[in-house]
């Protein structure tokens, strides 16, 4: 009886051993035929280089925009600036000032221009150097919304030459403030959508105008600014007389004379471009024949005079397409005299 149980038992254990030896076959033929299985858990250090590998592929997906002009370049091309030796009294001191606004202006452009964060927006680490660029966005908006003619209304004595060169350097500043809107747009683009969109929510807070301050009224001056320049055709010394515009404009110099509340000149200056002949001698001969429709318009002839200055104040570079015309005038300054 005994030896039956026995026989049972070893019977018992000889097919649980071959069980185990089944088990541990089929194991190692799903492991490769290697001795034991290996799985490695998710997240483990031999997942790892994969994901490297994912984000380089992505980052060097990304494709920078064009590089914008250098800032040199652009200031090389912007419309003539400086205070020529030919050029004195309260019309030098106009140009002053407009210098001193001008290179405050185009300090606050540059640092846009060149202030393009190489981050993305999205990132809370590079979001707050994008605002940055946004609050010199917002002081540029801001320097750019002022009028073209200071004073009130066109009343502060400022010459048309003053006058033509801020109005040329004003669209010159819009160009740049679109190109640099565009690149920086185009920059946070590059990084990914959700940079875009930010970039785009401070671009738009940057442009919301400031509160419009409290104005005084305007005191009329004495002397009020003559804002008429009479343009000429390349290389002419005259214009006609027939002319409607030429008409319009006299007749509006001789009016503004009349309703001059101080006594006055009016100084008749003669321009010529770099590229015209003889442009010292053709800006005098420009400057004298307008005198001669003012006189003839009813101006007396002791309260004006003229004067030529060449080509040495240009509103617009003289080497570009078209431009160049805007150089050809004769315009005007009302200088109060002293009662006699």
């Amino acid at each position: 009886m005994s030896d039956a149980r026995d026989s049972d038992l070893d019977a018992i254990l000889a097919r649980r051993a071959m069980l185990i030896s089944t088990a541990l076959a089929a194991l190692s033929c799903g492991s490769g035929g290697e001795g034991s299985p290996s799985v490695h858990p998710t997240g483990s250090t031999t997942d790892r280089p994969a994901v490297t590998a994912t984000a380089s592929a992505s980052q060097s997906a990304r494709v920078p925009p064009a590089a914008l002009r250098s800032w040199d370049e652009v200031l090389r091309d912007a419309p003539p600036r400086g205070i020529p030796a030919s050029v004195k009294g309260a019309e030098a001191q106009q140009l002053e000032w407009l210098e001193r606004g001008l290179s405050s202006e185009y300090d606050t452009v540059k640092g846009v221009w060149t202030g393009a964060p190489d981050c993305d927006a999205a990132s809370p680490d590079c979001r707050s150097k994008w605002r940055e660029v946004g609050k010199l966005a917002k002081a540029m908006y801001d320097q750019t919304r002022g009028p073209i003619v200071a004073g009130c209304g066109g009343a502060g004595g400022e010459t048309a030459t003053v006058i033509g060169r801020r109005a040329a350097h004003r669209r010159y500043v819009q160009k740049l403030i679109t190109e640099a809107e565009e690149h920086l747009t185009a920059v946070a683009a590059s990084f990914s959508p959700q940079g875009e969109q930010e970039w785009r929510k401070i671009l738009a807070n940057a442009k919301q105008p400031p509160p419009m301050p409290c104005l005084s009224p305007c005191a009329m001056p004495d002397v009020s600014t003559i804002v008429q320049s009479i343009a000429f055709a390349k290389d002419a010394r005259d214009v006609r007389s027939d002319d409607a515009a030429v008409t319009a404009a006299i007749q509006a110099i001789v009016a503004t004379f009349k309703a001059n509340r101080a006594p006055s000149k009016i100084v008749v200056r003669g321009h010529a471009d770099a590229g015209e002949k003889d442009p010292a001698e053709l800006a005098t001969a420009r400057a004298k024949s307008v005198v001669a429709l003012l006189l003839k318009a009813g101006l007396p002839k002791d309260s004006v005079t003229s004067v030529g200055l060449g080509a040495d104040l240009p509103v617009e570079r003289s080497d570009e397409k078209g431009n160049a015309a805007a150089n050809q005038r004769v315009d005007f300054e009302a200088v109060a005299t002293a009662k006699p």
